[in-house]
């Protein structure tokens, strides 16, 4: 953001502009980044599935990346 407040070639409602806009697409990268990091594990291992009355029926890596999809 310095750069973008030290140069001359820019006028100040464009200034303006990209300032409010680039915390956007830094925050969405953020989260991506958050989110790989977090579930890492799950991705790997599989997370547990039960069936409607709780008993675990196994382990599936598939709906961890589903689930990851719908984050």
């Amino acid at each position: 953001m310095e750069f973008i407040n030290r140069t001359k070639l820019i006028n100040p409602a464009t200034k303006s502009v990209v300032q409010r806009f680039i915390a956007y697409p830094a925050v969405a990268t953020a989260n991506i980044c958050n989110i790989f990091l977090m579930r890492k594990g799950e991705l790997k291992t599989g997370i547990i599935i039960n069936d409607e009355n709780g008993n675990k029926l196994g382990t599936s890596t598939v709906a961890a990346k589903q689930g990851n999809n719908h984050i």
